[in-house]
């Protein structure tokens, strides 16, 4: 791919220009979670060998389906780009264990390329936000989460594009600490179990930040241990994605579930 981008996995961006440049939260071995959350689906081995020929590597926060250790001990030749956390626990960690880390101080443009420029927002919660123009076309990588304390300055920066994406975790909530019992140990149904429509949230807030297109993200695991697999009724198939999208009377925002974006190529 010339000038473009893809996703794969379960958290992972790959911006090309001229080759690929940069990958973010590369989860392309292992397991998570202690063995408990495995990948959804397959990484082929052309986005496989796409990472693994990033220079850059960025990494959005410390939850292991974002920083996978096991796949970064395949990356060890990288440069690893990191937000500025307070504390800046995983920028010592990782150079303690030799890599070469970078720290991003937020809000200040990045040039890795001559059409691949980066900006990192480090939010109130720990974890990291990725914007990136990629010749002219602009991503938002929200990963698990909102822009906490940065609504207003994201919303600025969308305005100037007009081909924008905003990848971001959307579903039911499987992850979100759903293990409840009552008094008798009897299984208390969580909000996932209810199955609100998703396609509904998901343009509701790509319509709040202004945004065009979307590409659920941050949520391609599945549940693999005994004491977990349970879990897996409460995840989100991709065609309950556009479940109540682009029903509401707004302007037309695209919902994608392929992977791979070529910039100047219609949708």
């Amino acid at each position: 791919m010339d000038l473009g981008f893809e996703t794969i996995g379960n958290a992972t961006l790959i911006c090309h220009d001229h080759g690929p440049v940069l990958a973010t939260d590369p989860w392309i071995v292992g397991s998570a979670y202690f063995g408990s959350w495995t990948l959804s689906h397959t990484v082929p081995a052309e986005q496989t060998e796409a990472i693994k020929q990033c220079k850059y590597i960025w990494i959005s926060h410390g939850h292991p389906d974002h920083l996978s250790v096991e796949s970064l001990a395949t990356l060890k030749d990288k440069i690893i780009l990191v937000p500025d956390h307070v504390g800046r626990r995983i920028a010592s960690d990782l150079r303690g264990l030799g890599y070469k880390v970078t720290i991003l101080r937020d809000g200040q443009w990045t040039t890795l390329s001559p059409r691949l420029h980066i900006l990192c927002i480090a939010t109130y919660n720990q974890d990291g936000i990725l914007l990136a123009d990629i010749g002219g076309t602009f991503i938002v990588n929200l990963n698990d989460g909102k822009p906490l304390g940065w609504s207003s300055f994201v919303k600025g920066i969308i305005r100037k594009y007009k081909q924008t994406f905003l990848l971001r975790l959307f579903g039911y909530g499987d992850a979100d600490m759903i293990s409840f019992v009552d008094e008798n140990g009897r299984c208390i149904v969580p909000p996932a179990g209810k199955r609100f429509p998703v396609g509904r949230d998901i343009q509701l807030f790509a319509e709040g930040c202004g945004i065009r297109n979307v590409i659920p993200f941050s949520s391609m695991h599945k549940y693999q241990r005994s004491d977990s697999a349970w879990a897996n009724g409460y995840t989100t198939p991709l065609s309950d994605y556009r479940v109540r999208f682009g029903l509401m009377k707004h302007r037309p925002i695209f919902l994608i579930l392929r992977h791979v974006v070529m910039i100047g190529m219609s949708l």
